[in-house]
């Protein structure tokens, strides 16, 4: 499931439930709703409902990558290192 991009006719196209969110980036509701209260994720409601709705490219900010090792030695590297 693809988020529909905004449009002049969609302003907030960007946004989306809580529920949608969470299945779109496998995470729980209820880890959403951490992340809000903590103040790492923007939360908005429409005027006079109770509904959550984030900013999917907020939530794509929380994504970090994985730090990597050192990388692994060639085949060639470690032949050499096991001659000498």
């Amino acid at each position: 499931m693809t988020p529909r991009l905004a449009t002049p006719t969609h302003p907030i196209a960007d946004h989306m439930k809580l529920p949608r969110a969470a299945a779109y980036f496998d995470l729980s509701e209820r880890t959403l709703r951490r992340y809000i209260a903590a103040g790492k994720l923007p939360g908005y409601r429409v005027a006079g409902t109770r509904t959550i709705r984030v900013r999917v490219s907020d939530v794509a900010a929380l994504l970090e990558p994985i730090p990597t090792t050192a990388p692994v030695a060639s085949e060639a590297e470690q032949t050499t290192a096991a001659s000498s």
